[in-house]
């Protein structure tokens, strides 16, 4: 199933791939909703526009669409402060 948005990745935000630091950032073109046994159920993975598959929950967001910045979200980012 193809959408639009999951776990706050949106189609168009650049992302990093956790696992391979050194590979660089990508543009997510698409999001699938698939099933997956290592999740125990459904999962999101995203396409890059290079091509690449990747688990949402390997990616870190480096920045926000410019639609993102723009609509007022109830959604908050957590914030980890140094101790």
């Amino acid at each position: 199933m193809l959408i639009d948005a999951y776990l706050g990745f949106q189609v168009g935000d650049v992302v990093l791939d956790r696992a391979e630091l050194a590979a660089g950032t990508a543009t997510i073109k698409e999001i699938h909703v698939v099933p997956c046994d290592w999740a125990h159920g459904l999962t999101g993975i995203a396409v890059m526009e290079n091509g690449a598959e990747r688990f949402i929950v390997q990616l870190k967001k480096v920045r926000p669409t410019e639609e993102e910045v723009e609509t007022e979200s109830n959604v908050r980012p957590l914030r980890h402060r140094a101790r």
